[in-house]
């Protein structure tokens, strides 16, 4: 599981004792709970604190937040309750489940616009399709969740999505890649100021070990991966917790490709006794796998049974109905996606439209006003110049509108207020325009009848003279 689990539900650590004590009042608050938002509040953060103590108690308070929530009406605790119960069946291993959680947290998330949670649900996604080995899809999953951080500049969350493409690229033997983004998430992690930097740190260094043993710079890479174990250790226990196994393996692998297979096994066995104290079975394959191979030839009857272990384990965990439900929850997404696409490429065509149209109005009113300043001998009207410049003033405004409303409605989060508040601004400068130009032309347009009026006289009186 990727540091995100850490960061967005932290409840460990130094902070347990603490913790416990408001959990003790929450739960004292709900002996008699009322049907309102604060009391979903409260089971979701009680689901949380069960999720990090991996108890079953976890699943029953997400469900009464999901359903007071549902109730309610309310899809912040709605998204929240979806989020914690991916957490809990992720920690079960039932990654079909799982995903069709996040996946289904994430529409709740797009419709509440709140890039923080869409960033959140999109790196589980990935992540789960990293603990089924398809690293492509987790590479996109977290490329989405690294443009959303990176456009609003969350340090922390770029830090985490750049270590999880990285680590994709890793997985898919990819190196140049690789290296680009785990150094990118090295350097955001030397920016972190907060009580979790020595895991971050944990995760940075096993990141540019996997690179570097890529590159088969394996001298380099023991030392990444030493420092690594060295901040996991050092970190509190829930967090390293997930962690542990993956960096002795490491260890482990190095040092076999190496020839230190002693230093190998010795690692080995540490990952297995790690991973058993997980509930993360992939881990527990992965010792195994390589326990049986470092046996090989040393201890034959070693290597054979950790070989049946590994692959009584990959056939449980693999299995073709956990694939085929998967399969269906990654197409029917992918439809939908692809209808979300579909439908910002038509309102995108539909916006480049109106500006055309609005652009021509703007035109077509300008044209006209400049025609009658030019005119020799059409007399206008002042009401009909105040007229055109209100429609021009409309015209301008809605352009102005359209052009903005994509970055309007980001920068303001979709906010009715800010948005209608930026307008007013925008408006209050234009008024002031309006009334100078309006003044302005109706000033020539005046000076103008005045002379088309003299010469008309003037034309008058001559043919009046020629007449007598």
């Amino acid at each position: 599981m990727k540091k995100i689990i850490f960061i967005l539900f932290i409840l460990t650590g130094s902070f347990s004792f603490a913790q416990r004590i408001k959990i003790d009042s929450i739960l004292k608050l709900i002996a008699f709970p009322k049907n309102d938002t604060t009391t979903a509040k409260y089971y979701n953060r009680l689901s949380n604190y069960y999720n990090n103590k991996a108890s079953d108690s976890a699943l029953f308070y997400s469900n009464k937040g999901l359903a007071l929530s549902q109730k309610l009406h309310w899809l912040p605790g709605e998204a929240r309750s979806l989020t914690e119960q991916y957490r809990y069946y992720y920690r079960k291993e039932n990654h079909p489940k799982a995903l069709s959680l996040a996946l289904t947290a994430l529409r709740r998330y797009e419709e509440l616009k709140d890039t923080a949670g869409m960033i959140g649900c999109l790196i589980y996604i990935g992540d789960l399709y990293s603990g089924e080995e398809d690293y492509e899809r987790a590479i996109t999953y977290a490329k989405q969740a690294y443009l959303f951080a990176r456009l609003t500049k969350n340090n922390l969350m770029t830090e985490i999505t750049a270590h999880n493409i990285g680590s994709g690229y890793a997985s898919l033997k990819v190196a140049d890649s690789a290296l680009i983004y785990l150094q990118e998430s090295y350097v955001y992690a030397t920016q972190d100021t907060s009580y979790l930097k020595k895991i971050g740190f944990a995760f940075a260094f096993r990141g540019l070990g996997r690179a570097q043993l890529l590159l088969k710079n394996y001298t380099l890479a023991l030392s990444y991966f030493q420092v690594s174990l060295s901040h996991a250790l050092n970190s509190p226990r829930d967090q390293a917790r997930d962690l542990l196994p993956e960096i002795q393996w490491y260890l482990s692998h190095t040092f076999n490709l190496t020839g230190q297979t002693d230093s190998a096994l010795i690692y080995a066995e540490k990952s297995l006794v790690s991973a058993n104290e997980t509930t993360r079975s992939v881990f527990k394959l992965k010792a195994r796998s390589l326990l049986a191979e470092l046996y090989m030839g040393k201890d034959n009857d070693k290597a054979v049974q950790y070989f049946k272990l590994a692959s009584d384990l990959r056939d449980s965990l693999f299995t073709s109905k956990r694939k085929a439900e998967m399969s269906a929850l990654t197409v029917n997404e992918a439809e939908r996606q692809n209808e979300i696409l579909q439908q910002k490429q038509s309102e995108l065509k539909e916006r480049k439209n109106n500006l055309q149209y609005a652009a021509i109005v703007i035109a077509l009113i300008a044209f006209i006003i400049l025609f009658l300043l030019l005119s020799r001998s059409i007399m206008v009207k002042t009401n009909f110049i105040e007229f055109f410049s209100v429609l021009g003033l409309l015209a301008v405004f809605e352009f102005i509108n359209l052009l903005i409303h994509p970055y309007l409605a980001h920068a303001t989060n979709d906010s009715p207020v800010l948005m209608l508040l930026v307008l007013i601004a925008i408006g209050a400068l234009l008024i002031p325009l309006h009334h100078k130009l309006e003044k302005w032309i109706t000033k020539i347009m005046v000076e103008k009848n005045k002379k088309i009026r003299l010469e008309a006289a003037r034309k008058t009186i001559e043919q009046l003279e020629g007449q007598n």
